[in-house]
């Protein structure tokens, strides 16, 4: 075997995962009691790992895991452990076959649906699984599964299958618990993707939407809280996974929202087309308004522009010089 400082090289390319540097990572971190960040680079990684594999923690984790591997402790070993726990509690890509990379929605709804699940854990140790009881709430949750696992943080680039089978990954629960788990969400998603009244709401003048959207929400107080930072590409994506998590939980509030929501739109439209108009209020005999009526059904104009071609007439006869 080819060795770098006393390292099997066969050993890194157990690296390549990047799921698995993720919950390497996480546990490293989690195993010696310090708090997780983004995964570093791999060079970095490999330095910190030999570090962090050197600990009295570190020692007694790996000699509990498995009694009979009498290798040497060092950064080999430490990968091996968590690699083989990684197999016994993790799940695969063949669990998150509904998630479409071709179609974004359902990420953000599962990534949004996530901040909804609080977590409740019977027992806390470094290496038993515990038991993990999920529950779902209407509104995000200041303490949820995302906090608990250390991925709270606002995005600026797409979700993608990788982010939410990290997440989960990082979940201190047995694999059945996560599967359980996972089959939930996705049975969510499928009925949460039959409704697409926003989404073809929103792909009418698009931008100009997703603008005028994010701000009626945050003037309203609705509730809605951003997961994704403003003015980015997935804004809109975001803006529908609120939508699509309250049709979960709370199917009359989002009839009830998407409501006002038109009609607002409308009366804006209505607004901006009348920026340059005047509202007067003129008194006149009873009869105008059955006069204007056939006149508008003749002309095929509304009224008010039936009154105003009619002034501008008389004004250019009896004033123009």
């Amino acid at each position: 075997a080819i060795h770098d400082n006393g390292v099997d090289v066969q050993v890194y390319k157990k690296l390549d995962d990047p799921v698995f540097v993720d919950y390497l990572w996480y546990r490293t971190g989690q195993i010696n009691q310090s708090q997780a960040v983004d995964t570093p680079p791999l060079h970095i990684l490999i330095k910190h790992l030999k570090d962090a594999c050197n600990t009295a923690s570190a020692f007694s984790f790996m000699r509990n895991y498995n009694v009979r591997d009498e290798r040497p402790n060092g950064l080999e070993k430490w990968i091996d452990t968590l690699l083989d726990e990684f197999h016994t509690r993790c799940l695969t890509d063949k669990h998150y076959c509904w998630l479409d990379n071709k179609n974004t929605r359902p990420h953000y709804f599962t990534w949004r649906f996530l901040s909804h699940l609080g977590i409740s854990i019977e027992k806390k140790d470094q290496q038993l699984e515990h038991k993990c009881e999920f529950f779902l709430s209407p509104s995000i949750l200041n303490e949820n599964i995302k906090t608990h696992t250390r991925t709270n943080k606002k995005w600026n680039t797409e979700i993608s299958t990788q982010d939410i089978t990290a997440l989960i990954n990082r979940l201190p629960c047995k694999k059945i618990e996560k599967e359980n788990l996972v089959r939930a969400i996705s049975e969510s998603a499928e009925s949460a993707m039959k409704n697409d009244e926003i989404k073809s709401w929103l792909n009418k003048q698009n931008k100009e939407k997703t603008t005028w959207l994010h701000k009626y929400l945050e003037h309203k107080e609705i509730d809605y809280v951003p997961l994704v930072l403003n003015d980015t590409s997935a804004q809109k994506d975001d803006l529908i996974s609120f939508f699509d998590v309250l049709s979960i939980t709370n199917i009359d509030r989002y009839k009830f929202l998407v409501s006002n929501i038109k009609k607002a739109w409308s009366q804006k439209l209505y607004r901006d087309k009348n920026l340059e108009k005047k509202q007067y209020s003129i008194n006149m005999s009873k009869d105008i308004g059955d006069i204007l009526d056939k006149l508008s059904q003749i002309e095929n104009k509304n009224k008010n522009a039936i009154i105003e071609e009619l002034i501008r007439e008389a004004y250019a006869k009896r004033c123009a010089i």
